[in-house]
């Protein structure tokens, strides 16, 4: 009775044990969603509501793969700006690359790649705007020389 007793505390303990486990694994995959969500700025978004009987893990991995895919779409999203800017630096004259600075100068110390996608919008506009009138330009010298 002894030996029984014992087995069926030993299973119990295990049985505990495992699911002591597993909430550690859930609580753990919980503060890394928690860390990246905390990222974001959601103070003003309205939480949606929640249906009943849905799994915690599957949507804890949810929200851990979106965040992955955000984190990679904002690298790309950086080097891609990089690089224009890089480009941009070679070839543009320094007035507007003072432009630029000057624009992103008011931009708030905290502001990423994402709020200077507005600013980089028009700049590229004016030079959108200077490359067609040095096209007109071209063709009426042009047809002043025939």
């Amino acid at each position: 009775d002894f030996s029984r007793q014992s087995k069926q505390l030993e299973g119990d303990k295990e049985t505990h044990q495992n699911r002591i486990r597993q909430a550690e694994e859930t609580l753990g995959l919980l503060r890394n969603v928690m860390l990246r969500l905390d990222e974001l700025d959601l103070l003003g978004s309205i939480p949606a509501e929640q249906p009943d009987g849905s799994d915690l893990t599957e949507r804890l991995a949810r929200a851990n793969e979106a965040l992955e895919q955000r984190g990679k779409q904002l690298a790309l999203l950086d080097k891609n700006v990089s690089q224009f800017e890089s480009e941009l630096n070679k070839n543009a004259s320094r007035e507007f690359i003072d432009r630029l600075e000057h624009e992103k100068s008011k931009l708030p110390d905290f502001a990423g790649t994402r709020e200077q996608l507005p600013i980089l919008t028009d700049l590229l506009h004016i030079l959108k705007d200077q490359q067609q009138q040095l096209l007109e330009m071209g063709e009426n010298i042009g047809g002043d020389l025939k």
